[in-house]
């Protein structure tokens, strides 16, 4: 399929994507006019909504993410015929592209006929809440230029994804949580179940840890709850939930290694079929290896390979130095957020096979525990 399939001819993709840029800059100007950002802030918004320019055309073509078509067309679509919105999605499985598409069918950008159109808006999208937390000080001055400059974070939100949404959501989801406003954090998760109801897995780590380790200390209370609640649920519904479980990793395995056309993918998931039994439990740990493994570890040499690895490595040494040198260092706080990350990667880690996949979905989990993390310590320390 040619990169050129559905984006107009140049000089005319590049006008309209400049203009795309000019018209979402001249919000960061009133912004800046209002005194909710000083001019340096101005500069570096400017600056990083460039973003966008570096994909889709510069460092890869849009086929490498294909996903983008359906957002684009779903969008123009919309745009050109706004009634279809009356039509609802094609089910649950459609709501996913559904309502991205409606937000950006109806947002500012000039053309919705190139990818860069939407990336632009995602990144805004993006801009703006980075400014939000930095002026709530929920970004203080080390993890606001980390939040900038991180290259997979920097990817999905400079593309026409959904991704983008889901990260800037779950950020919400953080802030609305610690400032207690539940009612926006209902509405959040709701919104997240829409368009992903996978991150639902996350959300609900957070929330089970969060009652079990609860105002700097183990409340046993809750963690015997918790505990029993869980293995009355899996013994209860235990033969449902292997099978739902095997459901999906087969459609992922497939998705890597049969294309959902192989006779031969399909008798060699047998090998991979999880159970209640001792092999399964190998599987587990090894699909968890390979999950937290970069793939440049793995053999694969490619540069956006190294440049993962680069990242993987610079955020384990910052996250390290930070809190090394952090007053008030709160174990607690460490280990629940800890605790939240390990059981997302083990979670998802039971389903996913390809490396750009994991990728895909360890963005959103790597930097809300960040964000989250941060944040709990920030009202702690209140």
């Amino acid at each position: 399929m040619p990169s050129s399939w559905i984006e107009p001819i140049f000089p005319y993709s590049i006008i309209f994507n400049l203009a795309t840029y000019f018209l979402l800059s001249t919000i960061f100007f009133i912004l800046f006019y209002k005194k909710i950002i000083n001019f340096n802030k101005l500069i570096l918004c400017l600056f990083f909504l460039l973003s966008p320019f570096l994909f889709n055309g510069f460092l890869f073509e849009w086929s490498a993410l294909p996903d983008q078509s359906k957002y684009l067309v779903n969008s123009l679509e919309l745009r050109n015929n706004p009634q279809k919105i009356l039509d609802g999605p094609a089910g649950y499985a459609g709501m996913k592209i559904y309502l991205p598409s409606i937000l950006y069918a109806f947002s500012p950008i000039i053309s919705l006929e190139t990818y860069i159109g939407i990336s632009l808006y995602n990144r805004a999208l993006f801009l703006f809440t980075w400014i939000f937390f930095t002026k709530k000080k929920y970004l203080d001055d080390y993890n606001s230029i980390f939040f900038l400059l991180m290259p997979s974070l920097l990817l999905y939100t400079s593309v026409a994804l959904r991704e983008n949404l889901i990260i800037i959501l779950m950020l919400w989801l953080v802030y609305f949580f610690y400032e207690k406003k539940f009612l926006y954090t209902l509405l959040v998760i709701f919104i997240l179940a829409l368009i992903k109801f996978q991150t639902l897995f996350i959300v609900a780590f957070f929330i089970i840890v969060s009652l079990v380790v609860k105002n700097n200390k183990i409340n046993l209370i809750n963690f015997l709850f918790v505990t029993l609640s869980l293995i009355v649920f899996f013994y209860s519904f235990s033969d449902f939930l292997i099978e739902t479980i095997n459901k999906y990793r087969e459609g992922f395995f497939l998705e890597e290694y049969g294309s959902y056309q192989s006779i031969s993918a399909k008798k060699n998931y047998n090998y991979f079929r999880l159970d209640f039994n001792y092999s399964s439990l190998l599987i587990i740990i090894f699909a968890f290896l390979d999950f937290i493994t970069p793939p440049f570890l793995k053999g694969n040499t490619g540069i956006l390979y190294f440049v993962q690895f680069i990242e993987a490595f610079t955020i384990s040494v910052y996250l390290f130095l930070r809190i090394k040198f952090q007053k008030n260092f709160n174990k607690y706080i460490f280990f629940k957020w800890f605790c939240i990350l390990l059981l997302s990667y083990l979670t998802y880690s039971i389903f996913i096979f390809n490396d750009g996949t994991i990728l895909r979905y360890k963005v959103p989990i790597i930097f809300f525990t960040i964000f989250g993390y941060f944040a709990n310590m920030k009202k702690e320390l209140k």
